[in-house]
């Protein structure tokens, strides 16, 4: 072998693994990228005495949601618009005229911030009697709430 192409075959091998080292920073970067602007939707439900009866929707993830659909199910049941806040109320047997329930829609194309919460569903005032507390937070256990969103990547996630 001469030293002509031992020069040349050691400056192919070295420029191959610049170009692969290259494509994999490249992946990598990508990835991260992706990572850092996540969403991620969490729903808390709580029912105290004296304080609001509330299940909320807060965005913990790292990015904002761009929601495509929310559902709400009563035991399983779809509750479709539009008087969905009156549907709910009467399947969860919570009408009562002394509260004051409030309710809240996401709509598809809504932005939902990072640290973005919201009520979806609220009673104003549980002053009632620590059983009446007890059987609000176990009828907030009856309902599910689907929300379909995306990152700003269109990644496409479900709650």
């Amino acid at each position: 072998m001469n030293l002509e192409l031992i020069i040349s075959c050691s400056s192919i091998v070295i420029a191959l693994s610049a170009s692969a080292a290259t494509i994999w920073q490249g992946i990598l970067m990508r990835k991260h990228n992706r990572l850092s602007v996540k969403p991620f939707l969490r729903i808390d439900n709580n029912a105290e005495l004296g304080k609001k009866g509330e299940v909320r929707l807060i965005n913990v993830g790292a990015g904002p949601a761009i929601i495509d659909s929310m559902a709400v199910y009563v035991d399983g049941k779809l509750i479709d618009n539009p008087d969905l806040k009156v549907k709910m109320l009467n399947a969860l047997n919570l009408i009562d005229p002394t509260e004051n329930g409030h309710y809240y829609t996401l709509y598809p194309g809504e932005v939902f911030a990072v640290g973005e919460s919201h009520y979806l569903f609220e009673m104003s005032n549980i002053s009632k009697t620590a059983k009446y507390c007890a059987e609000v937070e176990r009828q907030f256990k009856r309902l599910s709430f689907v929300i379909k969103y995306k990152s700003i990547y269109n990644d496409n996630f479900s709650l």
